[in-house]
């Protein structure tokens, strides 16, 4: 599931492990697979962990609105909208619209195998249309 307003563009990209310091684990990121004709418009992802921390430390306590604006291209485990970062894919089985069920059993399958395959030297890209 993706946020309508924060859909990642269409292309490849590839997985990389990371840890990622708003959800104090490991995380599976997105980085956008570009040629050299084109610019890059996303921030790196150590640049984006530091504007993460920065705005986590300055939000108003209970308003989270501005810390899920932050572009951050992840897969990550969620049962709803409302823990979606912009840029974000929630891992799930699907139920009804805007909700997943099972998120982070199947999260933590998708690691396994990605981790896996990272290690035996595979390069793991995830293509959006």
């Amino acid at each position: 599931m993706e946020r309508e307003g924060g859909c990642l563009e269409p292309g490849e990209y590839h997985i990389m492990v990371a840890k990622c310091k708003c959800f104090a684990r490991q995380m599976l990121f997105l980085e956008p697979i570009r040629d050299a004709s084109s610019s890059s418009s996303s921030l790196p992802l150590p640049e984006t962990c530091k504007l993460c921390r920065m705005e986590r430390k300055s939000h108003e306590f209970g308003c989270l609105e501005e810390l899920y604006a932050l572009p951050c291209p992840m897969m990550q485990p969620g049962n709803g909208p409302f823990r979606l970062r912009k840029g974000g894919i929630l891992i799930g089985e699907a139920h009804v619209p805007g909700f997943v069920l099972k998120s982070q059993e199947l999260f933590l399958q998708l690691y396994d195998r990605v981790k896996k395959a990272m290690v035996r030297g595979s390069e793991v890209v995830v293509v959006i249309e």
